[in-house]
C-alpha cells in the first residue's frame, strides 16, 4: 500500500464505543453490519487502519471505551493487529498497524458524555490533532473521512460536517486541534459540557460552512443509529432490504442491491437533449486571442507510428500500416453492472419458479480477480462493468435490472438473488482479444488519424504519435480551454504505463479521443489529475476546477452509470450543479449526464467510461456544448452536420442497411461507426452492424470507419429514420 503525506498533520483518530445504548437496548459497538455480519466496531476499524495504513494517521488509531466496553471487544494487542486477526473485509490490507486503547473512566473527568473519553485520549498526546468519530455512524467510509480532511482548513481549530437539514454541526465526526481541545477542556472544568458549545466558543460564535463547518455532500454519512428503529433503517438503506426476518424466499418482496443504484434514470429522448444543449445559458470565459493555435489539424500530413510527434498524431495520415501492441480486451471481463453467474445454475430458472443463489462477493473494475473455485459456482458475484471475472466457472452476467434481491439468507447469512430467467452462456461477457488481437492492423497505409483512431490505437497500445500530457499543458487556444476528468481506479494512461498491466487494470483510450476532437476545433484540452472511484476526490476536483472560473466546459468520464463505483451524479449533486437531463434513449451511450453550474455559467458534460459509447456522446452533445459556446462566432467554417442517409445513393450490400433499420427499437437513437466508399457515402457490408462490431466497446468498429451512421427509431407514428457525418 503506497504511503502519502498526511492531509492533516500529526493526527490521530478516536473512535468512541458509545455510552449507555439505553435507546438501543444493546451494546450500539456490537451490532452487527450488515454488509459484512461483523461488530460494527470491527468494520469501522478496518477502515480506520487502511487509511492509518496509507499514512493518514500518522500519530494512531485509539478506541475509547468503559471498562465493561473493552471486556466485550477483542482488540488486536500492540503490533499484533494482522489478517488473521480480523473478519474478511475488503478494506483490509497488509500493512496494519495496532489499536491504542483509552479508558472513558468517569471518575477522572465526571459524567461528561463523549467529552470525557475525548479529553482521555487527548492527555496521552497533547500535541496532536484528532480526528473523532461516533461508533454509531453505519455509513462512515473511506470517502466520508477524507472529504472532511480534505476541508478542514490548516487555521481553523476545529472542523465539523453540517446537517443538510438544519445546518447544525455534527460533533462525532469532527476535527479537533489542540487549541479546539482545550476549549473543551475548559468548559467541561466549568460545567459547560459538550463538544457542539466547544466548538462554538473556541470560533466566538455558530459554526457555518467556512468557519468551521464543512458541508456534507451526503446526510447519510452523519446519520447515526440510537434506536432499533434507526438501526433498522440504517440496514435497509446498506443492503438495499428489509432487516433478516422470518420472511420465506419464496412470499420476499424483491429490491435491487445496494451495490447499484436504487433507481434508475430516466432516458430523455435524443432530440430533446439536443434541444436542451442549444438553450443551455452558458457563459463563456473571455481571454485575449492567443498567437498560436491548436488548430494545427490540416488534412494529409505524414504520420508515422515510430516517431514521437509532439502536436499529436491527429489530422496526419498513416505512412504504413499500424499494428496493434495489445490485444482489446486485455482480458475477460463483464459488459454489463450485474450478477456474474454460472449459465448452467439458473438454466431452469422462471418466473414461477425463480432460483435463488447468494452472493459471494463484490468485483469492481480494477479490483484483481479474487481467488474463487468454479465449485462455488451455485453463487453469484455482484459484479460491476469491466471487472475481471472471479473464474472460468462464471461465463455469463444477468443485467442488475434482471434479478431481484430477496430478504432471505443462506445458511451462511448470505443474501440471496432472485433469478426468474435463464441466460445465454457467454451473455454479457467480453471475451479477451474479441475486437483485435495483438498484431492485427488497426490502420492502414494512407488512412487519416481521426479522433476515433487515436482512441482506436491508444486502445490497441500504440503509444508514439498520440498527445501527451505534458504537451497539451503548454499550449494555448484562441477557442477556449476545455477539463478533462477521468475516473475510475482501473484506468491506466498510456504514458504512464512502464510496466506491464496489473490484472483488471485497462489502457486508457477515450482522453486521447477526447484531447483529439477537442484540439481539431482550436480548444486547449487540460488534462485534470485522475480520481479513481472516491467520490471525496471527485467532488473535491470539480469544485476545484470550476472555482478557477477558466474553463469553458468540463468532461467527467465514466462513473455516470448505475454501479456502486458510479459516483459522478452525487458529486455534481453535492457541489450544486443543476441536472439538465441524465440518461439519454440513445445506444450506445445512454447514461451521458449534462449539468450546469449556474453561478458560473460551466456545462458539465459527464461521458460514459466505455469508449465506443463516450465518442458517440462527444460527437452528438459535446459537440453540440461547443456550438453553443460558439454561437457568438464567425470563423467561417461549415458545422458538420447529420445528413440524411439516402438508401438509393448509399452502397448498400446484401440489404445491410434496411436489415439494420429494421432493428432498430422504437424510440431509440442507435449510433454505429462505418466506413465510408469510394462514392463519399456510408458503406454497410456484412459484419460491420453486427455483434462485435456494435455496443459501447465495440472499437472493432472503428477499424477502417470514417463516418458514424444514426438510427432514429420509430416515434410517434414516424419511421425509423438514418442520418450520417464522417469523423
Amino acid at each position: 500500500m503506497p504511503h502519502r503525506e498526511p492531509v492533516v498533520e500529526d493526527l490521530a483518530v478516536l473512535l468512541l464505543l458509545g455510552g449507555q445504548s439505553r435507546r438501543m437496548g444493546t451494546p450500539k459497538h456490537l451490532l452487527q453490519h450488515p454488509l459484512t455480519q461483523e461488530p460494527l466496531y470491527r468494520y469501522h476499524l478496518s477502515t480506520l487502519l487502511r487509511l492509518s495504513a496509507e499514512g493518514t494517521f500518522p500519530r494512531g488509531v485509539w478506541v475509547s471505551a468503559r471498562q465493561d466496553q473493552l471486556d466485550t471487544v477483542d482488540l488486536p494487542e500492540v503490533g499484533c493487529f494482522s489478517l488473521a486477526s480480523l473478519p474478511k473485509h475488503p478494506l483490509i490490507i497488509p500493512d496494519i498497524q495496532s489499536v491504542n486503547t483509552v479508558l472513558d473512566d468517569r471518575e477522572t473527568h465526571g459524567d461528561i458524555g463523549p467529552a470525557a473519553g475525548i479529553l482521555q485520549a487527548a492527555a496521552t498526546q497533547p500535541d496532536a490533532t484528532w480526528l473523532v468519530l461516533a461508533v454509531d455512524l453505519p455509513f462512515l467510509s473511506g470517502d466520508s473521512i477524507s472529504h472532511l480532511l480534505a476541508n478542514h482548513a490548516p487555521a481553523s481549530p476545529v472542523s465539523l460536517y453540517l446537517h443538510s437539514d438544519d445546518g447544525n454541526p455534527e460533533p462525532l465526526f469532527s476535527v479537533w486541534t489542540p487549541l479546539a481541545l482545550d476549549q473543551l477542556r475548559q468548559n467541561c472544568q466549568a460545567g459547560k459540557s459538550g463538544p457542539c458549545r466547544a466548538a462554538k466558543d473556541v470560533w466566538g460564535g455558530k459554526i457555518v460552512e467556512g468557519k468551521g463547518g464543512v458541508k456534507v455532500p451526503t446526510e447519510a454519512w452523519i446519520t447515526d443509529a440510537d434506536t432499533p428503529e434507526e438501526w433498522a433503517e440504517a440496514q435497509k438503506r446498506l443492503h438495499g432490504i428489509e432487516p433478516a426476518g422470518t420472511t420465506d424466499a419464496s412470499t420476499s418482496t424483491a429490491t435491487h442491491c445496494t451495490g447499484f443504484a436504487k433507481v434508475a434514470y430516466t432516458a430523455t429522448a435524443f432530440h430533446d437533449a439536443v434541444s436542451l444543449v442549444r438553450s443551455l445559458p452558458v457563459k463563456r470565459k473571455r481571454r485575449a486571442p492567443s498567437t498560436t493555435s491548436t488548430g494545427q489539424f490540416g488534412r494529409g500530413r505524414p504520420f508515422d507510428a515510430e516517431g514521437s510527434e509532439p502536436s499529436g498524431a491527429g489530422g496526419y495520415t498513416s505512412q504504413a500500416d499500424i499494428h496493434a501492441l495489445l490485444p482489446h480486451p486485455l482480458e475477460d471481463n463483464s459488459a454489463m453492472d450485474g450478477y456474474a453467474v454460472a449459465a448452467s445454475a439458473i438454466a431452469h430458472a422462471s418466473p414461477a419458479a425463480p432460483v435463488l443463489l447468494p452472493v459471494l462477493g463484490r468485483i469492481v473494475a480494477g479490483d484483481a480477480p479474487p481467488v474463487c473455485s468454479d465449485a462455488a459456482s451455485t453463487g453469484c458475484w455482484e459484479i460491476m462493468t469491466g471487472a475481471v471475472f472471479p473464474s472460468p466457472g462464471f461465463d455469463s452476467v444477468v443485467k442488475v435490472e434482471d434479478a431481484s434481491r430477496t430478504e432471505s439468507l443462506d445458511a451462511r447469512r448470505r443474501h440471496m438473488i432472485a433469478f426468474s430467467a435463464p441466460i445465454h452462456p457467454g451473455k454479457n461477457r467480453r471475451r479477451r482479444g474479441e475486437q483485435f488481437e495483438s498484431g492485427d492492423v488497426l490502420l492502414r497505409v494512407d488512412e487519416e488519424v481521426t479522433p476515433e483512431a487515436v482512441m482506436l490505437l491508444a486502445a490497441g497500445g500504440v503509444q508514439h504519435g498520440l498527445p501527451g500530457r505534458e504537451v497539451q499543458a503548454h499550449r494555448s487556444s484562441r477557442r477556449g480551454r476545455v477539463a478533462i476528468l477521468a475516473t475510475g481506479k482501473e484506468v491506466v494512461s498510456l504514458s504512464d504505463r512502464e510496466q506491464s498491466l496489473a490484472p483488471g487494470q485497462v489502457v486508457d483510450c477515450i482522453t486521447p479521443f477526447l484531447d483529439t476532437f477537442l484540439r481539431s476545433r482550436d480548444y486547449e484540452p487540460v488534462h485534470l489529475p485522475p480520481c479513481g472511484d472516491s467520490l471525496a476526490d471527485l467532488s473535491s476536483a470539480l469544485s476545484t476546477a470550476l472555482a478557477t472560473e477558466s474553463f469553458d466546459l468540463i468532461l467527467t468520464v465514466a462513473g455516470v452509470s448505475l454501479g456502486s463505483a458510479d459516483h459522478t451524479p452525487e458529486a455534481l449533486a453535492s457541489i450544486g450543479l443543476t441536472q439538465q437531463f441524465h440518461g439519454v434513449a440513445i445506444r450506445p451511450g445512454g447514461p451521458v449526464m449534462l449539468s450546469l453550474h449556474e453561478a458560473t455559467g460551466t456545462p458539465v458534460l459527464s461521458l460514459p467510461g466505455n469508449p465506443i459509447a463516450s465518442a458517440v456522446c462527444m460527437r452528438a452533445f459535446g459537440e453540440e456544448v461547443l456550438r453553443r459556446l460558439e454561437d457568438d462566432e464567425e470563423d467561417g467554417r461549415e458545422p458538420e452536420e447529420w445528413r440524411p442517409l439516402d438508401m438509393k445513393g448509399a452502397n448498400e450490400q446484401d440489404g445491410g442497411w434496411s436489415a439494420w433499420l429494421d432493428r432498430q427499437k422504437a424510440g431509440v437513437s442507435t449510433f454505429a461507426a462505418v466506413p465510408v466508399g469510394a462514392r463519399g457515402t456510408p458503406v454497410a457490408p456484412n459484419g460491420v452492424l453486427g455483434s462485435t462490431c456494435g455496443g459501447p466497446c465495440a472499437l472493432r468498429s472503428l477499424i477502417g470507419a470514417g463516418a458514424w451512421v444514426r438510427a432514429d427509431g420509430a416515434r410517434d407514428g414516424t419511421p425509423c429514420r438514418a442520418y450520417w457525418r464522417r469523423f
